[in-house]
């Protein structure tokens, strides 16, 4: 549920808000959703085949992948501390027109988005960690599963396992659109 609702509902629901927060082009936070496969891809082969070693210990390859995948997360957020915050331009009546990231070179913008673009190697990196992390709970989930239940059980089990995949993301997008209507 957990990797569903962050990696798949809750980043992509923010990806165009980072890429107006961070001065990014749109294929650039492309590349920064497709490095979740990425980091998927790169790992996946070992993992399964390593983890799918008799004698392997599957809990503990899945227990490290979430370590990964929450260590993903936390360099995910990194950007939204370690800048400034949000300023926006305001008219001659006071009120707010838009942020400053759409134009930093207003003056009466309070500090420009200069140099936020480079995030996205944060953002990348980020997302790298969250497909490695991933990767042990996907592969080797269900086979611990099966492997761990007897046979008339096994797929009720692995039913509610798969469902998760879906019910995450779902609410991933649910929460993250609420979210967005939160000034950061």
């Amino acid at each position: 549920f957990i990797q569903g609702f962050c990696i798949n509902g809750l980043v992509n629901v923010v990806i165009t808000t980072v890429e107006k927060r961070f001065s990014l082009q749109s294929t650039q936070t492309g590349i920064i959703a497709s490095s979740y496969d990425i980091g998927s891809l790169i790992v996946m082969i070992p993992v399964a085949y390593l983890g799918g070693k008799l004698g392997a210990n599957k809990p503990r390859w899945i227990a490290c992948g979430l370590l990964i995948l929450g260590l993903g997360s936390f360099v995910y957020t990194l950007p939204h501390f370690s800048t400034s915050s949000y300023t926006t331009r305001r008219d001659d009546d006071g009120e707010s027109v838009e942020l400053c990231g759409s134009n930093p070179t207003d003056e009466k913008c309070v500090g420009g988005t200069t140099g936020l673009s480079l995030y996205r190697f944060v953002f990348i990196l980020g997302q790298l960690l969250h497909g490695a992390g991933a990767a042990p709970l996907i592969t080797l989930g269900t086979t611990y599963l099966d492997e761990n239940l007897d046979k008339a059980t096994s797929a009720l089990y692995i039913a509610i396992f798969q469902t998760w995949f879906v019910v995450g993301p779902a609410l991933g997008y649910v929460v993250g659109g609420q979210l967005l209507s939160v000034h950061t």
